[in-house]
């Protein structure tokens, strides 16, 4: 009998870890398909024609 209490001792974690594991492995996925996407739509746009640094560099 002690095995079974052994086990099931051991399943409710095992499960909760699954579980969160899922879930995070799912919006790690949500947000890679946001950046992709994201890089793609800047990828469609004209690029910024904004000077690099007007005012001359940072050391001078």
């Amino acid at each position: 009998m002690s095995f079974f209490d052994n086990l099931a001792a051991l399943a409710v974690p095992l499960i909760w870890i699954l579980i969160m594991a899922g879930r995070f492995m799912k919006n790690r996925n949500k947000k890679k398909a946001y950046y992709a996407a994201e890089e793609k739509e800047a990828a469609k746009r004209p690029p910024e024609n904004k000077p690099i640094n007007p005012e001359g560099t940072s050391w001078q």
